[in-house]
């Protein structure tokens, strides 16, 4: 058995001959927590964004999970959903560690990630930049059309 198969299973003894049906008992499948963690979000995180984490918990049973959730490792945060919504990001979230701690009768997992938070000086710096690179491109151009005609 693994944990995809069906999450109970009933057992019938058979020497052989016969099965007894009498004495089938159920065997349920429990196990604990499986998460799957990551940013809910396709953009660049950057300095006064904000950040939604996203913790998805597979488990049997399901139905007591507790979730927790850990900044570099501290006391817990207060925040004990599946989702971890960080409002108003500080360049002091730049490689914070985001941990998802999930616990049901059967045991405890974790995930973690680090945050990549770019200062809004870093993004002007880099969107010059391009602009710059673009104005070079312009230049050599016709430098390279006045040198050939």
């Amino acid at each position: 058995m693994v944990q995809n198969d069906a999450s109970s299973f009933e057992m019938k003894q058979s020497n052989g001959c016969n099965t007894n049906e009498a004495d089938s008992q159920k065997l349920v499948l429990q196990y604990a927590p499986r998460i799957n963690l990551s940013l809910a979000s396709t953009h660049r995180l950057r300095e006064g964004g904000m950040a939604l984490l996203a913790c998805a918990v597979d488990a049997k049973p399901i139905d007591d999970i507790r979730i927790s959730w850990f900044k570099n490792g501290n006391l817990p945060l207060p925040q004990t959903t599946d989702t971890l919504v960080l409002e108003s990001l500080k360049m002091e979230d730049h490689r914070s560690e985001y941990t998802c701690q999930a616990s049901n009768a059967i045991g405890t997992s974790q995930a973690s990630l680090k945050m990549d938070v770019s200062s809004e000086e870093d993004a002007m710096v880099r969107g010059s930049f391009g602009a710059v690179q673009g104005i070079l491109h312009r230049l050599r151009l016709m430098v390279n059309l006045s040198v050939s005609g």
